[in-house]
């Protein structure tokens, strides 16, 4: 299935699932220039109005407008995914009011792997304003 999103988004699950969190400072410009640089080069493929292309600093502002998305991810997906789950058949427990419910969290949240990546992310994402909701 095919969905739609503001390229803030895309950058930002990049960021939050598939970098390795340990060089996202380091490497930040970087992967926005190298997004830009192919999303505008995808574009003109598909001869889209270049008036509507976004520029970089059109990105930048989507970012900061748009980070805290990312820290949702952050709390919602990351330990989902980070889990090495062979204990619960269920991935959905983290929704239910029991028992197993409360286990499956604690596994999640108490994660070293997923600990150790928001050691990283979290000053990240505060850095760059993501945490400020207002």
């Amino acid at each position: 299935m095919g969905v739609w999103a503001p390229p803030a988004i895309d950058i930002l699950y990049m960021l939050v699932l598939c970098c390795p969190p340990e060089i996202l400072d380091e490497k930040f410009e970087y992967f926005i220039n190298f997004y830009h640089k192919n999303l505008v080069a995808t574009l003109n493929v598909l001869h889209y109005d270049e008036k509507s292309i976004p520029t970089l600093e059109s990105i930048h502002i989507d970012l900061k407008e748009r980070g805290f998305y990312g820290a949702m991810l952050m709390i919602q997906t990351l330990p989902t995914i980070k889990l090495d789950n062979k204990e619960f058949s269920d991935d959905n427990l983290y929704c239910v009011e029991s028992d197993d419910g409360d286990k499956f969290k604690q596994l999640m949240f108490e994660n070293p792997i997923y600990l150790n990546l928001l050691k990283h992310l979290l000053p990240f994402f505060d850095k760059h304003g993501y945490l400020d909701i207002i």
